[in-house]
């Protein structure tokens, strides 16, 4: 990236790569690296895959069953071509007895690829949906590196979500930071275009690259990993804060942005911010050790205010209205996750599921159908005795709106068998939930006839008591 004199050296090409890895497969997802994307991008110098690219991310325990040393990595990448690549990639990496999370930059090297640079992310969240620190080991070291393109560093997801990570990368020289991110997808607040996680992800790029003049490129995983979607949306950034390209949404896709030295020396004359910090430096670095021992606080005082926090619901308050949502990015992102889930991950065609004529089933049957078609999608009536005759009628109705496949199976006789063979003296209570119980049985019994997958109509009450009907 450094321009040197004249002739002026070509503009450097990134390409993000936002990919579906197989799940723990290590062999297979390091295959289709070399034998699909790195030979669909022969333009690109450096290219770019998401945090843990080799297995997906959300794998608790397992990572120790998929963590690989880097050596193993270098060689599965094979042999390089004739113009080939340098290669970032996330990966869960076996080092010195630990366990860490890290992203690698591998550079040909004659037949091979050489390993030039390792860096094993530091901040592991463990809050909400996030359990790494419990699998996971801490790294603690964080410089920049030099490559054949020049001097870049390499931060993994939630580092960049903390203003000094990126800040000593640039300080060291960095002139591309490159970030490689698995973030689950969260809030889809309407008009955004993209869920609010990702909203942030924009914000932090531009932010980063004006601050320090530097290019930013955000490569994100992309799919769904137990009910949790990774949207993709990677991102790159010019030195000025403009977006020079953005992937698409729950979409494997190549991201290329051609980055220039001029475009740095333009950015930093103009907003001379790095510059202006390594003045400052010294005297900061004296307040940080301050700050960080914390030796000039004589006591913890807090905001007028404070005081002991309780999570309290999140219920809507009377008069505050309840921000809009995006419910076309959840249609398409739910429609997504039905394909991922049934056809890619299970390899199944068709689901089956139970429609009872309410809110809940209505909705998982029009979504199934948008995601599989009418024709894979098998929908079963199965009412008692007791049932309302009303949504016997309205689960025909749907059923017939979406053109799916429509069976009614009569569940009164292996219901009142049951009672009358065990227990002639049970409760309407009790014998809902048999009628539940028996009709989730039915289900995977003609699942396993027609060889369709049991799609669940659950909804998320339901799911966080532990109870479904």
């Amino acid at each position: 990236m450094q321009d040197t004199g004249t002739p002026t050296p070509p503009p450097l090409r990134v390409t993000l790569v936002q990919t579906k890895p197989k799940k723990a497969d290590v062999a297979g997802n390091l295959a289709v690296i070399r034998d699909r994307w790195l030979k669909e991008i022969p333009d690109a110098d450096i290219v770019v895959f998401p945090e843990a690219s080799l297995t997906g991310y959300f794998l608790e325990g397992g990572v120790a069953d998929v963590a690989v040393p880097v050596e193993e990595v270098a060689a599965g990448l094979g042999k390089p071509g004739p113009r080939a690549a340098n290669v970032v990639l996330g990966f869960y990496e076996r080092w010195q007895r630990g366990i860490y999370n890290s992203v690698a930059c591998f550079e040909p090297d004659g037949d091979e690829y050489r390993a030039i640079h390792v860096h094993r992310k530091m901040f592991l969240p463990s809050y909400g949906v996030f359990e790494e620190a419990r699998f996971a080991d801490p790294g603690t070291e964080l410089a920049a590196f030099d490559s054949r393109f020049g001097r870049m560093g390499m931060l993994v997801c939630e580092e960049m979500w903390h203003s000094l990570p990126a800040t000593i990368l640039a300080l060291d020289g960095a002139e591309l930071i490159l970030v490689v991110s698995a973030s689950p997808a969260r809030e889809f607040r309407e008009g955004l275009g993209r869920s609010e996680n990702l909203a942030r992800w924009d914000a932090l790029a531009q932010g980063t690259a004006q601050e320090h003049g530097v290019f930013v490129g955000v490569c994100q995983l992309v799919g769904s990993e137990g009910g949790k979607v990774f949207l993709g949306g990677s991102i790159a950034v010019g030195p000025d804060g403009s977006i020079l390209g953005r992937g698409p949404l729950m979409e494997e896709g190549l991201i290329s942005a051609d980055m220039s030295g001029k475009s740095i020396e333009r950015a930093r004359f103009e907003s001379p911010l790095l510059a202006d910090l390594r003045q400052m430096l010294p005297h900061l670095q004296r307040s940080l050790n301050r700050a960080g021992t914390g030796e000039s606080r004589q006591a913890e005082t807090q905001l007028a205010g404070g005081g002991s926090f309780r999570p309290t619901a999140q219920s809507p308050k009377p008069g505050v209205p309840v921000p809009a949502l995006d419910m076309a990015l959840i249609e398409k992102i739910l429609v997504e996750f039905i394909r991922e889930e049934v056809v890619r991950r299970r390899g199944f065609e068709g689901v089956v599921l139970g429609v009872s004529g309410g809110v809940d089933s209505a909705v998982s049957l029009y979504l199934a159908v948008e995601a599989l078609g009418p024709e894979n999608v098998t929908g079963f009536r199965m009412p008692y005795a007791t049932s309302s005759p009303e949504s016997l009628e309205h689960a025909g109705l749907v059923l017939s709106a979406t053109g799916a496949c429509a069976e009614t199976i009569e569940i009164t006789s292996a219901v009142d068998a049951y009672i009358r063979d065990v227990d002639p003296a049970l409760s309407d209570l009790r014998r809902g939930n048999l009628a539940a119980r028996i009709r989730g049985v039915t289900l995977f019994d003609q699942s396993a006839k027609l060889g369709r997958l049991p799609l669940g109509t659950g909804n998320k009450s339901e799911r966080l008591l532990g109870y479904f009907t």
